[in-house]
């Protein structure tokens, strides 16, 4: 994996050779503004442009940033749809500890029940590697 972005929230990661982005989110999260979360949603999808990869693997276990509603609709419609129409089309999760941020993770995805994309959440990090790499 080589790592493509980083800042205090989020390092992004990309895998050529199993067309992957992953995501690893970090404690200090539940610090991020709203704008600073809008900008790492648009360097998401600069990435996903430039390399098109299939599969997405979010390690949200430290996500601890709670979306409110108006961001996740944002989030919705600016990126994940955006995200699906390009590339994306399987999405493994890490679930969060934290239930508040976890919830606002899955109503991200909810928020457009029409996207040609596989969701699954883990708390077992090598039964999501096993479920993303399979075809």
């Amino acid at each position: 994996m080589q790592e493509v972005f980083d800042n205090n929230y989020v390092t992004i990661y990309i895998s050529e050779e199993y067309s992957m982005i992953k995501f690893v989110w970090k404690v200090v999260s539940e610090n991020m503004k709203d704008e600073e979360f809008q900008e790492i949603g648009r360097v998401q999808l600069e990435i996903i442009h430039e390399y098109k990869p299939i599969r997405n693997f979010s390690d949200t276990r430290h996500f601890a940033y709670v979306i409110s509603n108006e961001m996740q609709q944002w989030f919705s419609t600016n990126v994940i749809t955006p995200a699906v129409n390009l590339s994306i089309k399987k999405l493994a999760t890490l679930v969060s500890p934290d239930i508040f941020a976890q919830l606002s993770i899955e109503f991200l995805i909810q928020e457009n029940p029409n996207l040609d994309l596989t969701t699954r959440y883990f708390k077992n990090e090598e039964e999501a590697w096993d479920w993303i790499l399979k075809a």
